[in-house]
C-alpha cells in the first residue's frame, strides 16, 4: 500500500477519535482519557507502519532516473498530504483535541518525507557521481 493512502487512514482515525471524544467526552470523563490514549496509540502504530513501508520501498529502489513524471507525481502527492493533514489537524483542534492534531501533523510530515526519499536518494547519487568526476 502506498504511503499516502495509509496517511489518509491515520487522518480518518484521528477525526473519528475527535468526533467520539466530542460526543462522549463531556459525559464520561474516565472514558475520554482512555479514548485519547487509545487513539494516540493506534495512530502511533499506524505511523510506525507507514514509516516502515517507506523504508522497505527505499530498499526496493534499484534504479533511478525515471524522469520528470515521477518528480511531478511526488510533488502532487506531497501537496495533497500537506493539505489533508492541515485540514484534519484543524478539525481535531476545533474539537479541542490538540494531541490528535499534533499526531496528524506528525503523520503528514513523515508521509511527505517517505514519499520524497527516493527522489532525495537520486539527487544524492547524482551529486556523488558529479563529485567523483571532478576528482
Amino acid at each position: 500500500m502506498e504511503q499516502w493512502t495509509e496517511f489518509f487512514r491515520v487522518c480518518g482515525v484521528a477525526v473519528l477519535c475527535a468526533v467520539v471524544l466530542c460526543i462522549f467526552g463531556k459525559h464520561f470523563g474516565a472514558l475520554s482519557a482512555a479514548l485519547r490514549i487509545g487513539g494516540a496509540v493506534l495512530m502511533f502504530g499506524m505511523v510506525a507502519a507507514l514509516l516502515s513501508e517507506g523504508i522497505e520501498e527505499l530498499r526496493g529502489v534499484l534504479s533511478f532516473g525515471e524522469g520528470t513524471a515521477q518528480t511531478f507525481s511526488l510533488m502532487i502527492k506531497a501537496l495533497g498530504v500537506a493539505f489533508v493533514s492541515k485540514f484534519c489537524a484543524e478539525v481535531c483542534r476545533d474539537c479541542g483535541e490538540n494531541t490528535l492534531a499534533g499526531g496528524v501533523e506528525s503523520a503528514g510530515k513523515i508521509a511527505m518525507i517517505s514519499l520524497c526519499l527516493p527522489l532525495l536518494l537520486e539527487i544524492l547519487s547524482r551529486a556523488s557521481e558529479i563529485l567523483d568526476m571532478g576528482v
